[in-house]
């Protein structure tokens, strides 16, 4: 699998990212001038093996390790849950002084039809945003607020106060007035199966026809259901500032429309004997030994007959995440180093053995700050059983509170998840928790 730096499509001038001002009742003499706003988007994968740390990009892991974003398996409440992170900055203005571009709104398409360019062509409710809540920002004093558009396949966010920027500052880069902000969405259903071109070819097609793929002379598309595009297992994702609705502008009378893009891999609809999927490479595969797939047939041999039964997980009961707790639940002294905090609690009314799998932490205060020691990542480990968390916090806070997210899963389908809280707290003092914050996997 390509890492996250090499398969995503990242920020680049658009066409409309550059309008000639004519098209806006100008004066020919005006022609040429130009506003640029960028963006970046990105999905949040894991560092490799070594660490299991959160990242975006490569550059957020150690060493040489690179940063791999999983496949999603939809209508998994935990493994079709993913964070993306969109990164603001802007391009070349050519009018102004000084020259810099507005961000009032922008917008991200969740379930686009592939290259149908933005806003998108709706593929149907593939993918669903899962609310204001998971947003965390490093824009300064700035909170973000949204609401939906095009039938709820747009999310419209809006910034507390409009964002302004100087020319030409790197999506991200908040030395030069850039900024980031993250949140949450979940694959809840698969996205339309592409067909395939008769059998002379039998090259994937859709039913988009602005895809880029169609069928050779003579052949047709069998089999696409409707808003299907060719790519089998991609979902595009779509984030930018449209310039009718002047989401970016560079002055009263010229407003800038620009668009990256970001892809979600999805694991198949996975049945028979491999019902289930590898995240790591999005292909099906056999189920753990000792668990079965549901409906699969097995065969009891005796002396005289072979009888043919159903096995399935149906009387199999998944664990109850209700009881569970950090260990240790609170980090002390404030030293900055890291503290393996395990998760107890978890309990299994069959008596399965269960295996717990970190997969989101979070904290309450800035990675960087002051009274914070300017330290990250705060925290790695998704992805294994063992929460590693950096003993720090503000000295001039009430506390820092970690969230760490789990899974709990029993061997036999039987899967339960929930989050639990571990305090570092100030001398004295019990920990105030804010809620998540910032992602304590990844350096703003």
């Amino acid at each position: 699998m390509l890492s996250n730096g090499f398969r995503k499509a990242l920020w680049a001038p658009s066409s409309a990212a550059a309008f000639l001002a004519i098209t806006l009742g100008l004066p020919p003499k005006a022609h040429g001038i130009v506003c640029g706003a960028h963006f970046q988007a990105l999905q949040r994968g894991s560092c490799s093996t070594t660490t299991s740390q959160g990242c975006f990009v490569d550059s957020d892991c150690p060493g040489f390790e690179g940063c791999v974003v999983p496949f999603l398996i939809p209508g998994d409440p935990v493994l079709g849950r993913t964070r993306i992170r969109v990164d603001l900055g802007s391009g070349s203005i050519t009018t102004g002084t000084p020259p810099q571009v507005t961000i009032n709104r922008l917008r991200f398409d969740l379930d686009c039809v592939q290259n149908s360019g933005f806003p998108c062509t709706d593929q149907g409710d593939v993918v669903e945003y899962l609310g204001d809540a998971t947003i965390t920002t490093n824009c300064p004093g700035v909170t973000w607020t949204t609401t939906m558009e095009q039938g709820g396949n747009e999310i419209v966010f809006t910034p507390s106060t409009p964002i302004v920027m100087g020319q030409n500052v790197n999506p991200g880069d908040t030395t030069a007035g850039g900024c980031s902000l993250a949140f949450d969405v979940q694959v809840a259903n698969p996205e339309p199966e592409p067909g395939s071109c008769s059998m002379t070819t039998s090259q994937l097609c859709g039913t988009c026809q602005t895809c880029g793929v169609m069928c050779p002379a003579g052949e047709t598309c069998v089999g696409a259901q409707p808003n299907s595009d060719p790519s089998p297992r991609i979902v595009e994702q779509v984030v930018g500032c449209n310039n009718a609705t002047r989401d970016c502008t560079c002055s009263p009378i010229l407003a800038a429309g620009s668009s990256a893009t970001t892809d979600l891999p999805l694991c198949p609809i996975c049945t028979g004997d491999t019902c289930g999927c590898d995240v790591t490479t999005g292909q099906c595969v056999t189920p753990e030994p000792g668990t079965s797939c549901p409906g699969a047939t097995t065969t009891t041999t005796t002396s005289t007959t072979t009888t043919m039964s159903t096995s399935t997980t149906t009387g199999n009961r998944p664990p109850d995440c209700s009881g569970a707790v950090a260990s240790p639940n609170e980090l002390s002294p404030p030293n900055h180093q890291f503290v393996g905090v395990s998760i107890n609690g978890v309990t299994d009314p069959d008596g399965d053995a269960v295996t717990i799998t970190v997969t989101g932490i979070t904290q309450d205060e800035p990675l960087k700050g002051e009274g914070t020691g300017n330290t990250c990542p705060d925290a790695f480990g998704v992805g294994t059983s063992t929460a590693s968390l950096r003993a720090e916090r503000s000295g001039a806070g009430d506390g820092r509170a970690y969230h760490v997210s789990f899974r709990a899963d029993d061997g036999k389908g039987g899967r339960c998840s929930g989050t639990v809280a571990a305090c570092v707290p100030r001398s004295g003092h019990t920990c105030v928790d804010e809620g998540a914050l910032a992602d304590s996997t990844s350096c703003p």
